[in-house]
């Protein structure tokens, strides 16, 4: 899937100055931004980190939330620090990014785009490095697993509620697959190679939750709607343009449930960001 930015090139998008602001220093967003979308699968990924929490940031909405406007405004200047520090601290950032998308108001929606079955999600706002997604799931439906390179990510529960495990690779001298599995040095094992996850998450997150993952920890995950579906915000920092999600073979089983070991292998790219 292929974005056109908001801020590269404004004079592109049918629509007056007026619908122009400038929110930032050089940050300019358009009120009904318009992409262009390439053929590949409508996509998302929903995100969380062990750092963050103990059950997330589960109190009420606040009163005075704030806008795309302000959220990006607050955002993008952290973002982009954090993806040229020598050694960025992606949990501290995830988790204030967390804080600030649980502040958010409810935001306006224009297209839909099916995002799998059960699941819709609208691409809100593409400000590099960092991407807004709004995702509508319908009960019962399911984003099935995935892992998240490149990138980090935040999820905030505004409607419903929603199943949330999460995976890392479980790392022995009998694993010696799970070895490659190394986000910073970019190696992963190969399509088709089985290695062995251990389930580091598994909880019902509900509105005004947030999760956090990292390009290290609970990178891989799935999600599944409760009984009256759901809808998220989901932000991604991208660390590089290349940033992708790639698909897992899973059976659904666990080979040691006491642990949460499953056995499992990657297929192919399933979207990118």
């Amino acid at each position: 899937m292929q974005f056109k930015s908001l801020v590269s090139d404004p004079s592109s998008f049918e629509t007056s100055p007026r619908e122009i602001e400038e929110i930032a220093p050089g940050v300019k967003l358009l009120r009904r931004a318009i992409f262009q979308l390439s053929a590949l699968t409508a996509f998302c990924a929903i995100a969380n980190s062990k750092s963050n929490l103990a059950g997330g940031f589960n109190e009420p909405l606040p009163t005075n939330r704030l806008t795309l406007e302000e959220l990006i405004a607050k955002i993008r200047p952290e973002a982009t620090q954090l993806i040229s520090s020598i050694e960025p601290d992606e949990a501290s950032y995830v988790a204030r990014m967390a804080h600030l998308l649980s502040q958010s108001a409810e935001l306006e929606k224009y297209r839909n785009f099916p995002g799998g079955e059960g699941w819709t999600m609208e691409p809100t706002a593409f400000v590099p490095p960092i991407l807004l997604y709004q995702i509508d799931m319908q009960p019962g439906a399911k984003i099935d697993i995935h892992d998240h390179r490149y990138h980090n990510g935040v999820l905030c529960v505004q409607k419903g509620e929603a199943r949330l495990r999460c995976f890392e690779p479980f790392v022995t001298e009998n694993e010696p697959n799970s070895v490659q599995w190394n986000p910073l040095a970019e190696t992963w094992p190969e399509p088709g190679v089985e290695f062995t996850l251990q389930r580091t998450r598994d909880e019902v997150i509900r509105v005004g939750a947030t999760a956090t993952l990292t390009r290290t920890s609970d990178n891989i995950h799935e999600l599944q709607a409760g009984p009256e579906g759901c809808r998220l915000l989901d932000l991604f920092t991208n660390f590089k343009p290349i940033a992708l999600s790639m698909r897992i073979k899973w059976n659904g089983e666990f080979v040691d449930e006491p642990k949460g070991l499953c056995r499992v292998s990657y297929i192919a790219p399933d979207h990118i960001h």
